[in-house]
């Protein structure tokens, strides 16, 4: 389970058989335990499954969701004349 501040981990799980009218299920963990696993959905829904309806699970890995939640810097000016660094090394800008 992830702890009080740290980033979800993000889980995929497959079914034996269909529920709800699909085998595959993505979603933020919600618990490993002794008999099943849980997810919440991107439409919030909490699903939870014994461990003989899981085909496969897996862990879902995005690498770029930590440079997607930073904060995009500001520019310092709309113009675009140029950054300055041309005219620091002698070359024109």
């Amino acid at each position: 389970m992830p702890s009080r501040g740290s980033r979800a981990q993000r889980a995929g799980l497959a079914l034996h058989e269909a529920r709800d009218g699909r085998r595959n299920f993505e979603g933020v963990l919600l618990g490993l335990e002794r008999r099943s696993a849980g997810v919440r959905t991107e439409d919030g829904q909490e699903h939870w499954f014994g461990w003989a309806e899981v085909r496969s699970a897996r862990l879902v890995v995005d690498p770029w969701a930590g440079a997607r939640k930073r904060p995009v810097p500001e520019m310092r000016d709309a113009g675009i004349e140029g950054t300055g660094r041309a005219r620091a090394r002698g070359g024109a800008g």
